[in-house]
């Protein structure tokens, strides 16, 4: 399943510009939530231009700033990922090297929903989209 997620141009100085696509594919997961209440993920897409992982979520979370979040493919190849932002309900991960049609898992430990009163670790597994462009 691919998504693309477009910026639209409005007129700057009488001249009209196209959208411009900016890739972003969502990939098929599965969430599991150890230690606290169900953490609801409603996405996770991979952003090509920033070789950002983004998981969305349908509820909002607090995340602890210590928390070391990992990506680890299906042979345990660790591939060095870090929080680059997040907010109420979405956490974005810069990664690289990610390939397509390939399993990975991301795990979040330190991680509940708002009105949890403990924190716990969510694994979500994913397999990165195919891109149709390079």
């Amino acid at each position: 399943m691919m998504k693309l997620k477009y910026l639209n141009l409005f007129p700057i100085c009488g001249v009209l510009a196209a959208p411009l696509a900016i890739l972003a594919a969502t990939a098929d997961f599965t969430a599991t939530t150890t230690n606290t209440p169900n953490i609801p993920v409603k996405s996770v897409e991979y952003d090509k231009e920033d070789d950002a992982i983004e998981v969305d979520f349908s509820s909002r979370v607090m995340v602890m700033p210590t928390g070391k979040v990992t990506v680890v493919d299906d042979t345990g190849e660790d591939y060095g990922a870090y929080v680059k932002g997040h907010d109420a309900d979405e956490l974005d991960l810069n990664i690289t090297n990610l390939r397509p049609n390939k399993k990975y898992t991301i795990t979040i430990p330190d991680i509940k929903n708002e009105d949890a009163s403990n924190y716990g670790t969510l694994t979500i597994e994913f397999t990165m989209p195919i891109s149709t462009t390079d």
